[in-house]
């Protein structure tokens, strides 16, 4: 496996959101998914806004609602659990795709973060041409 790409990180305040290809918004988050510091804002509730902070070259995505974290599991399973900087299936990478989109590639199972045309998430092996796996 080749290491994480070295990047410069914005300031963990700044803002941006999780979105697919056909512009389905999954996640306002607080915290910039791109290492180039763009952001874009729109108006959701508590539930869709999200805070990212750095564990490394890795984050963690917390709900403002809930205060709990993105989690997955080896089994392809995305949810929300209580916070831990130690749990690997917390931490995501984010993988340049280019045009503006990122795959979110998580540390413990090296699974991609996928959606579905219906809006159901989950992991699944990681894939450049997946457009399901791109998100900006």
């Amino acid at each position: 496996m080749p290491p994480p790409r070295t990047q410069q990180h914005p300031p963990p305040s700044t803002s941006g959101r999780i979105e697919t290809p056909s512009s389905t918004c999954t996640a306002k988050l607080m915290g910039t998914l791109s290492p180039s510091g763009k952001s874009s804002e729109s108006q959701v509730t508590s539930y869709g806004r999200w805070f990212a902070t750095y564990n490394g070259s890795y984050r963690l995505y917390r709900n403002k609602a809930t205060n709990r974290c993105l989690d997955s599991n080896s089994n392809g399973n995305v949810y929300m659990n209580a916070c831990s900087t130690g749990n690997n299936f917390q931490n995501w990478l984010l993988v340049n795709e280019g045009g503006g989109y990122y795959r979110l590639k998580n540390r413990a199972t090296g699974l991609c973060l996928d959606s579905s045309a219906g809006g159901s998430v989950y992991t699944n092996p990681c894939s450049s041409s997946n457009a399901y796996q791109h998100w900006s």
